[in-house]
């Protein structure tokens, strides 16, 4: 355990190492060094100390975060580097009653040798698609931090990615489709400046997403899959095994039982399943693809049928309903199917 009383001295250590000495002394820290990616606007000094005057750091909301950074391979003082970096970071986090989570305190290759390279994958990705914002530490290259930005970027997580002044990052990374805050500081003080002030700036538009994207935590997606396996008379290992039968190399579309389980049992923020992914299961399952995400299929299949009934009751179809024989309802029935089908964008027959 690093001793609090010796962080700043650390803190100035690591500086030294990452950046030359004489451009952390006559570094000169802007009044916003921040660059908010995709056209986003950058919201000034006076916006951020109106939002800190206004709000109180709780907001009402908890948050959470998750941090970014490489574990992997780096050497006793890159890491206690980072280990005080991480700790800065969550205590400027927690004074705005955002929770970060870090990895390296329950993953760490090192410190957690026992967690298998499976559950590391689930857990860490678990986290970060369920946290309100990605924060990435890019000091040092890692494929782990790379994965992460991958899945915040498909749950539509905002991120921030610090960096020191003196280091590039990617346009990979900067080029990330979204809201993406770059913050580049020179000293610890600085970086205390710019990520505190642009926490205040971004907590509203967090808050508002968290609101927003609770409706995805509720398990819809899986709860369908459930039905839809269980009706199909299928384990989830049937099911896994099944999808080996689909064209193509069967290493290739192989769902694993783990999966199955992972989808049935998570939120439909923590499955957030790709377009592909439900459109294979979908056929495993002889179902639509729109039956595994409406959770009211059933009521807007009757309701379309109603809508239609009472737009042609001019014609009396609904009296004379009865009067059609066994083959004829059939084929109505497939025509509304087919008709229904289209509305909602399953055909392109019209």
């Amino acid at each position: 355990m690093i001793d609090p009383e010796d962080a700043d001295l650390a803190m100035s250590q690591h500086f030294d190492l990452i950046s030359p000495p004489e451009k952390k002394l006559n570094a000169k820290p802007s009044d916003l060094n921040l660059d908010l990616v995709q056209g986003h606007p950058v919201a000034d000094e006076t916006v951020a100390t109106t939002l800190r005057s206004i709000a109180p750091a709780s907001h009402g909301v908890a948050l959470d975060a998750y941090l970014a950074c490489a574990l992997t391979g780096l050497n006793d003082e890159q890491y206690e580097h980072i280990s005080l970096l991480s700790d800065r970071i969550s205590m400027i986090c927690g004074e705005r009653d955002i929770s970060l989570y870090q990895p390296r305190l329950f993953t760490d290759p090192v410190h957690n040798p026992d967690i298998s390279a499976h559950d590391v994958f689930r857990l860490d990705r678990d986290k970060v698609v369920a946290s309100d914002l990605l924060i990435v530490l890019s000091h040092h290259a890692s494929f782990g931090a790379g994965q992460e930005l991958d899945f915040a970027h498909n749950a539509m997580v905002p991120i921030i990615i610090i960096a020191p002044s003196t280091k590039r990052v990617s346009r990979m990374v900067t080029g990330i489709p979204g809201l993406v805050v770059k913050i580049e500081y020179t000293d610890p003080e600085h970086l205390r400046d710019e990520l505190s002030r642009q926490l205040d700036v971004l907590r509203p538009l967090l808050v508002q997403r968290h609101l927003q994207f609770s409706r995805h935590r509720v398990n819809v997606i899986g709860e369908r899959i459930r039905q839809a396996r269980e009706a199909a008379g299928l384990t989830r290992a049937e099911l896994a095994l099944s999808s080996q039968s689909l064209p193509g190399d069967a290493s290739v579309n192989a769902i694993a039982e783990s999966m199955v389980q992972h989808w049935e049992e998570s939120t439909d923020s923590q499955s957030n399943l790709s377009v592909i992914q439900l459109r294979e299961i979908a056929v495993l399952l002889n179902v639509s693809a729109a039956e595994l995400i409406e959770p009211n299929i059933e009521g807007l299949y009757l309701s379309f049928v109603n809508s239609l009934f009472e737009s042609a009751a001019s014609d009396d179809i609904a009296a004379r309903w009865g009067q059609y024989s066994t083959k004829d309802k059939k084929r109505l029935i497939m025509r509304l199917l087919e008709r229904f089908g289209i509305e909602l964008g399953l055909s392109d027959d019209r």
